[in-house]
């Protein structure tokens, strides 16, 4: 894949995470420093999984940081409030036991499901404090069997919370990421792996781990909400051009971009 370095554009190797039935790690936690790319990284996974995937996502911050994904093709929903993430939730987890109950063949008929959530501790304390229900307790059907349901769990949380998840979730996330500053203990929490001092990266960057597989170096695709000002037009423009065209226009609707110009 190419990257841009200091010395100029060179071709890397990329980091290949499989998923499906035949995945080892068919699950994935990142977690990072605020401000490195926790966000990003699952808005990338998302826009990779939508070209022969169905997604649903939860910003379980309340942020708004996945609205651009709202009424596109294959998107089942995009929740922010506590008590939409909590219903969201609780479909997936009937929807992967249906699927479970589907034979051989049938399971193969279906598209593969991506959940996508962003701070789920955050959305634990939120939707405790409005009485919503547990979140955290309708992931515990699609970690532990998504793998035979084609049901697939892509979660990213900041450190210092993330340990929060408890056992039941942290034990089926193998793929792991993580991203920006962060201490060398930090890194080891993750990963179960300490990277040499000095070796621990910035914003946009980190290690990644696949199981007890070799840790790898990894730089996350910027991959900005079209929204965001305070992001660089042509990245922004690059992700709005990503994404899929929305319910109902066929693949034909024209859009004004975030820049305004068409």
């Amino acid at each position: 894949m190419p990257a841009v370095g200091v010395s100029g554009a060179v071709e890397v190797a990329p980091l290949v995470w499989r998923t499906g039935a035949r995945s080892c790690e068919p699950h994935l936690l990142a977690v990072g420093s605020p401000g490195a790319g926790g966000t990003g990284l699952l808005r990338s996974v998302a826009l990779q999984a939508l070209g022969w995937a169905d997604v649903v996502l939860v910003d379980g911050g309340g942020s708004g940081g996945f609205g651009c994904f709202a009424g596109r093709v294959g998107v089942w929903g995009v929740e922010s409030t506590p008590e939409g993430a909590v219903a969201g939730l609780a479909w997936v987890a009937r929807e992967t036991e249906r699927r479970l109950l589907l034979d051989g063949e049938g399971r193969r008929a279906e598209r593969p499901l991506w959940v996508v959530v962003d701070r789920p501790v955050v959305l634990a304390h939120r939707a405790w404090a409005a009485g919503a229900g547990d979140p955290l307790g309708w992931l515990d059907v699609p970690l532990r069997y998504g793998r035979e349901a084609g049901v697939t769990v892509a979660l990213a949380e900041q450190v210092g919370v993330w340990a929060s998840l408890g056992g039941g979730v942290l034990g089926c996330v193998g793929a792991r990421v993580a991203l920006g500053a962060l201490t060398v203990e930090q890194v080891s929490g993750v990963l179960g792996w300490a990277p040499p001092l000095g070796a621990v990266p910035g914003a946009g960057a980190g290690f990644a781990r696949l199981g007890a597989g070799p840790v790898c170096r990894l730089r996350v695709p910027v991959t900005p909400d079209p929204w965001d000002e305070a992001a660089e037009m042509a990245h922004r423009r690059a992700v709005w051009e990503l994404l899929p065209a929305p319910v109902g226009t066929g693949g034909t609707g024209v859009e004004a971009d975030p820049s305004g110009t068409c």
